[in-house]
């Protein structure tokens, strides 16, 4: 018997409901070669999805329409937010690297602090329109946090901690902050401390001098291995290490040797991404030629049981704690569709009811007041894409949550004959399989 040829401009789904009506069988075989399918499409795309929406949809602003911080805060409850800060400069770009960030020059100093002004006054604009609030996370993220000096620090976590002190309980929440290895330094360190940061997040993404290097980072093994006796001397006993794997001259040997490795360190929490497709990275137009699909999967494999089988638990696909309460809160709230409130140019958002951004555009953003677009409002049927897209970086999903159970159990049916999801009590469950392929799961839902 025949089936049809997959269109690889198609979405996958629509490809499935004609698919099914010419080839469909119950038995091992069957699943085999729907899987087979499945898995080539994702070798020929190689994209990740990891929004919703989709990020080209809130890239897109010719439908949208221009809205003040004040109409946008003013709409919506935001009790228990997250708070997430980019500082969105970088010594090099990492050729993996999609985020909107500027390349630090003999200008920096400048850009640096109108751009911590322009972030004080959204902040501003956030509590002159909300006052019924609280917070539950903060984040300072991508590009690199601790390339501000000492003084940028200070004004920075300053301004951060006499705006929103009063709403959170020091021993109660989570203050996390990026750093890159070759730029933390003692007195940062203690600048973290005394405004109250107490998780570090290094990104190290590989031992490897040579990979490092080919994605242009600036640090060494002997970096890292400094730095991370450095954040223990000062007493941070909350440190996440970001890695990567399926990189550029990463090979089988290097993986595995930079697994042991961060074993060895034994942080509370690892990070363990692999090397995703993104469009407008340098990086995605090269992966392929690298590596086929399965070897990055196999490696997945390897990683989870060894990191599992050192005393990690792991809650999301790529993320590993000592303990559940050294979980990443921010993240694990992102994924499990909590409120957002993003400070920076491109800032994503979310109320719960709408998904909306400030401009991608730098200059646009550090000149106006007028930059954010209401970009997307979810009904029923898109808030549970969103859940299953979000949620499919964690193990489980809470079937309560769904708002249109049949719409989605319908949109799942290729989910469960691939057996990448069981339904048990009150949950979908993933199965190893469908971690294993969780960007193919992403695809049969959207």
């Amino acid at each position: 018997m025949t089936y049809c040829q997959m269109d690889y401009n198609e979405n996958f789904s629509k490809f499935f409901e004609k698919f099914k009506k010419e080839y469909i069988r119950s038995d091992e075989l069957g699943k085999t070669m729907l899987l087979d399918i499945a898995r080539d499409y994702v070798e020929k795309n190689r994209d990740f999805v990891m929004h919703h929406p989709l990020i080209w949809y809130w890239r897109n602003f010719e439908n949208s329409h221009w809205y003040t911080k004040e109409m946008l805060y003013k709409e919506y409850s935001w009790d228990n937010i997250n708070l997430y800060f980019h500082i969105p400069f970088c010594v090099t770009k990492c050729s993996y690297c999609n985020f909107h960030i500027t390349i630090w020059n003999r200008f920096k100093k400048l850009h640096a602090i109108k751009y911590l002004k322009k972030m004080e006054a959204e902040v501003d604009s956030f509590l002159s329109t909300v006052s019924n609030f609280s917070v539950k996370t903060i984040f300072i993220w991508w590009g690199t946090p601790s390339f501000l000096d000492d003084d940028e620090l200070r004004a920075l976590l300053g301004m951060i901690k006499s705006k929103f002190a009063w709403k959170w309980a020091k021993t109660e929440f989570e203050y996390t902050i990026e750093c890159n290895p070759e730029s933390v330094t003692r007195s940062k360190l203690r600048i973290f401390s005394e405004f109250w940061v107490n998780r570090i997040s290094l990104w190290v993404q590989s031992f490897s001098d040579e990979v490092i290097k080919n994605i242009n980072r600036t640090y060494t093994e002997e970096d890292i291995i400094k730095t991370v006796a450095l954040i223990r001397e000062e007493w941070f006993d909350n440190m996440n290490i970001d890695m990567m794997y399926g990189l550029p001259s990463q090979n089988n040997k290097i993986m595995k040797s930079d697994l042991d490795k961060i074993i060895k360190l034994n942080p509370e929490h690892i990070t363990y991404y692999p090397l995703y497709n993104y469009d407008e990275s340098t990086l995605s137009r090269i992966w392929k030629k690298q590596y086929n699909i399965d070897e990055i999967y196999d490696f997945y494999d390897v990683l989870a049981k060894k990191i599992i089988g050192n005393w990690y638990v792991q809650y999301w696909r790529e993320y590993f704690a000592k303990n559940e309460s050294l979980i990443h809160h921010y993240q694990n709230n992102y994924v499990t569709n909590k409120k957002l409130i993003w400070f920076w140019h491109s800032a994503y958002s979310f109320s719960g009811k709408f998904a909306f951004c400030n401009t991608h555009d730098f200059k646009q953003y550090m000149s106006s007041d007028r930059h954010i677009r209401k970009m997307f409002e979810y009904h029923d049927k898109y808030y549970d894409e969103r859940l299953f897209v979000i949620w499919s970086r964690n193990l489980k999903i809470d079937k309560k949550l769904i708002r249109n159970i049949d719409y989605m159990r319908s949109k799942l049916e290729l989910a469960f004959m691939l057996g990448f999801i069981d339904e048990r009590d009150e949950d979908f469950i993933f199965t190893e399989k469908g971690l294993r392929y969780q960007e193919i799961f992403t695809h049969t839902i959207l």
